[in-house]
């Protein structure tokens, strides 16, 4: 599994995003603050701090601290991370804990006019994606699922889909315009990646625009866009546990 994350590493790095080391305790509410979690969910520590439970809310404080600190001098930021994280909540399920590993991509952007963030930015991430899990992981099937959310024009969701899908035709994008399931986390659009492995389908990574440097810089020029995949999750698949 080291082994694993290291390799892993190095792809993203490939793909641009810059790898990340992050603290296994960060601010109280760092989560429930900037979007709808429950606190109960997650491990409250001593002196104003919680166990990680979730990399994209840690990493959209440290690029907003150097946003403050004016230390970043690229339009666009790339981070990328694999961390074992704790959840609060009852978890069921076989070959599920409450402590896992994550590993997830974020970009940090101003809005440039013409969804162009948006666009550019869900390309890179469905890109890194395909070369995850078909050239690294070698699954045999990679399709991708993009949802309509609230917050944004809803022509947002049609240029997307649009543009993505034109640059990934060998890979199947699905556009669903009236989801079956509300979901006030995600702005805009929500993107789920599923994979086919010895003749069984898995939902493994989900992704989409967040407003939380929005929020955090009061600046709604702020862009982000974050994905997460189950690490642990697929290393079970491979095992045959799953």
């Amino acid at each position: 599994m080291k082994r694993m994350e290291l390799e892993i590493l190095q792809l993203f790095q490939q793909h641009s995003f810059q790898a990340i080391d992050l603290s296994p305790v960060s601010i109280l509410a760092s989560c429930s603050a900037v979007g709808p979690v429950d606190q109960k969910k997650i491990l409250s520590a001593l002196r104003g701090t919680e166990v990680l439970a979730d990399s994209t809310n840690a990493i959209a404080l440290h690029v907003c601290d150097q946003k403050q600190q004016k230390v970043l001098s690229a339009d666009e930021v790339r981070y990328c991370s694999i961390q074992r994280m704790v959840r609060g909540q009852s978890i069921s399920g076989k070959g599920l804990t409450p402590h896992f590993r994550v590993g997830c991509l974020v970009t940090c952007g101003v809005d440039k006019g013409n969804y162009h963030f948006e666009k550019t930015a869900l390309n890179e991430h469905v890109q890194t994606m395909r070369t995850l899990f078909i050239d690294y992981y070698k699954m045999e099937k990679i399709s991708f699922r993009l949802l309509r959310r609230e917050g944004y024009p809803e022509t947002l969701l049609d240029v997307v889909g649009d543009y993505i899908a034109r640059r990934n035709e060998d890979a199947e994008v699905t556009v669903v315009k009236e989801p079956e399931k509300t979901n006030d986390y995600y702005k805009g659009i929500q993107y789920k990646v599923d994979i086919a492995y010895k003749g069984k389908t898995y939902e493994i990574a989900d992704g989409g625009f967040v407003d939380w440097t929005q929020q955090l810089l009061q600046n709604k020029k702020e862009r982000m866009l974050s994905t997460g995949f189950g690490f642990d999750f697929m290393y079970r698949i491979l095992q045959g546990v799953i």
